[in-house]
């Protein structure tokens, strides 16, 4: 037990000793960097009397964050944001929302659709467990029905 102990000790101070020399400033800026936004893009589509808009954020790491809009003529509007990262050229992200004047936020997940200059917002089959929507597994999302095709323009 005495040497269990012993090896314990010599670990933990032979990790201390390796960071204690580390410039901790510049641990700290490369954590800022990735976290940083490094590119954002804006993108707006219309569809018949509807409209969404959205503002995407890549920071260093690869998450996207951002903001999308989505106007409807016989519908209160959806106002919320995205959080999530590409896998290829399909942005897998969290929609937190409200709808119209309510207070009550929702949650469902988005894959949306690079090609070129225009992105396409997946319709898929969403189910929930335990409180958590996704997608549900084995049903391919449709990006070819999509509502919303968004085209690539400057942010204002």
């Amino acid at each position: 037990m005495k040497n269990l102990t012993l090896n314990v000790l010599a670990i933990a101070l032979s990790a201390s000793a390796c960071t204690s020399g580390t410039d901790r400033t510049k641990i700290k800026d490369s954590v800022t960097t990735a976290t940083e936004v490094v590119s954002s893009e804006c993108y707006t589509g219309v569809q018949g009397g509807d409209s969404a808009s959205m503002k995407l954020n890549t920071s260093g790491n690869g998450k996207v964050t951002g903001e999308l809009v989505i106007k409807y003529t016989k519908n209160p509007a959806n106002t919320g944001t995205l959080s999530g990262e590409f896998k290829g050229d399909t942005l897998f992200a969290d929609y937190y929302f409200t709808t119209g004047e309510s207070k009550t936020k929702y949650k469902n997940p988005m894959a949306i659709l690079r090609k070129g200059d225009r992105m396409i917002l997946g319709v898929g089959e969403i189910e929930s467990y335990l409180g958590k929507s996704y997608f549900k597994k084995g049903v391919p999302i449709d990006f070819e029905i999509a509502k919303f095709k968004l085209d690539k323009g400057d942010c204002k």
